[in-house]
């Protein structure tokens, strides 16, 4: 079931379409997800969805800790916003 209707969605995609470049997101969970971890990660899975422009990347906390401790990741669920090349936020 959608986070957002279809109005929120619409506006939402409207607001998007003005961005001129691309944002990375990281999203940092774990194979098994608490209330949370699912929560946020639906919300930023349809989020990023809304817009081409706007790329996600999902990884696991433990499996992928070294990307995590570069990131300086030590708590999830975590949402990190890259620069444009994905690198440091």
């Amino acid at each position: 079931m959608p986070l957002f209707d279809e109005k929120i969605s619409g506006q939402l995609r409207d607001i998007l379409k003005n961005m001129n470049g691309e944002v990375n997101l990281a999203f940092f969970t774990q194979e098994f997800e608490c209330r949370i971890c699912q929560d946020t990660r639906a919300f930023v899975t349809e989020f990023s969805s809304l817009s081409e422009k706007i790329k996600l990347k999902v990884y696991d906390f433990l499996k992928d800790g070294q990307e995590a401790a570069r990131l300086g990741v030590d708590k999830i669920p975590c949402i990190c916003v890259l620069d444009g090349t994905g690198g440091d936020t």
